[in-house]
């Protein structure tokens, strides 16, 4: 019997993890990478939470994200564990979300998004799954939330206990859901393998404040960047040529790691 990956998303989950967001927007969250700014939801947020930046449990948010990075604050909330250097964290959240405040502005959040491309996002889910093969990942389901007041062109996965979590911003659709791809393709990086030689050279060029500076995040990056190149060259039928030379500039060796990953692939869909 061919095991099956159940696609879904969860409302009441969805709407913590806006809340989340939602909180650190006006706690000095203020990453984007959309050249035309913030989204219409982010900036509704930014407006209508500024009142209440001073409460207790809104500061004690801000000095966690002061010690963590939103993934780790999201990896708490959607596990119910708390890494040491943000204990007490999930306490804070959970005083923030019952809110007034908090409450009328994720209702609001709630309705604007509720059936926001939700076909779209679980049938490119179900591609990707389908020709990577269902075996390749670790996860008997996979749950994804949309984050309107996140950056445009961001986005988290992560493994909790065999569910597969996919949390997206407002820049999800653009290119073909490339964001979704990426996204899904991370939740199977550790059942491919690499060419250590080839990681280690690039690692040893790398600083410790580089945003791939771990071998580990290296690795799955190099994974995941390869996989997605042969997803757009082999299922959406594009050339790939510029994205190659572009992927390049921060992945030196994405030639032929992509060889590599291509070539377990096949492996995987004859065996």
């Amino acid at each position: 019997m061919v095991r099956d990956i159940k696609i879904y998303n969860q409302q009441d989950l969805n709407e913590k993890v806006m809340t989340l967001f939602s909180i650190l927007n006006v706690v000095g969250y203020d990453e984007e990478n959309n050249e035309k700014g913030m989204s219409e939801q982010r900036l509704f947020v930014r407006k209508n939470l500024k009142d209440i930046v001073q409460m207790p449990a809104i500061t004690q948010i801000k000095g966690y994200l002061s010690k963590a990075h939103p993934w780790y604050l999201l990896n708490a909330l959607l596990s119910g564990i708390e890494d040491p250097e943000i204990n007490g964290f999930l306490s804070s959240f959970e005083t923030c979300f019952k809110m007034p405040e908090i409450r009328k502005v994720a209702e609001h959040l709630s309705q604007a998004t509720e059936s926001k491309e939700k076909d779209g996002v679980e049938n490119t889910i179900r591609g990707v799954v389908d020709f990577i093969g269902v075996n390749k990942f670790n996860v008997r389901e996979i749950c994804h939330l949309y984050v309107p007041v996140e950056a445009f062109w961001r986005g988290y996965s992560m493994n909790v206990g065999g569910v597969g979590y996919i949390i997206y911003g407002p820049g999800f659709e653009k290119s073909g859901y490339e964001l979704i791809v990426h996204e899904v393709l991370h939740l199977c990086e550790k059942t491919f393998s690499t060419n250590s030689d080839l990681l280690e050279s690039d690692f040893v060029n790398r600083s410790p404040d580089d945003a791939y500076g771990d071998k580990d995040i290296l690795k799955g990056e190099y994974v995941v960047r390869a996989l997605g190149l042969i997803y757009k060259e082999k299922i959406l039928k594009a050339d790939i040529t510029k994205d190659v030379i572009s992927e390049e500039l921060e992945f030196p060796h994405i030639r032929k790691m992509k060889a590599e990953i291509e070539f377990q692939l096949k492996n995987t869909k004859t065996t």
